[in-house]
């Protein structure tokens, strides 16, 4: 297995796989859908994705990014895990726990004390990972809010 920060939004295998990540959720895209120019321009501004694939399949990917929420008197910085996705058929063998360490070092690194997710499908997965529903965020979305502070 090998891990490698993707640099190029356009590369189809990446398309591919996020693709099939959306099927799971019961959303149709295609390779050439907008939604790819989107994490391009994201991209600039510090969205990160790393892949973990072997023999030059992608097994997964973690898309995060750091942001910041702030009121009119303080601003917290914050790690934010945008999208995760673990090919079915290498899911329960310890790869997405390993993905997402590798991610929680690089946002350690950068000095994040805090990360932030939505989920609807893997609240088990982040719960045993240290990260715990957190009632005191609200997502737009209406997902359930975790967070996990960086020590």
């Amino acid at each position: 297995m090998e891990y490698y920060y993707l640099s190029n939004y356009d590369n189809l295998s990446f398309k591919k796989a996020f693709c099939l990540y959306f099927k799971e959720l019961g959303i149709d895209l295609n390779p050439g859908d907008e939604i790819f120019t989107v994490m391009a321009k994201d991209a600039e501004k510090g969205l990160e994705t790393l892949l973990v694939f072997e023999d030059q399949a992608i097994l997964g990917f973690l898309m995060y990014q750091e942001d910041s929420l702030s009121n009119w008197f303080f601003t917290e910085r914050i790690g934010f895990i945008r999208e995760f996705w673990i090919r079915e058929d290498r899911r329960k063998q310890g790869l997405g726990t390993s993905l997402l360490k590798a991610v929680l070092g690089d946002m350690k690194d950068k000095g994040i004390k805090k990360v932030l997710l939505t989920t609807d499908t893997a609240s088990g997965f982040y719960l045993k990972n240290g990260f715990v529903k957190d009632e005191s965020y609200s997502a737009k979305n209406k997902d359930p809010v975790f967070s996990l502070l960086l020590a």
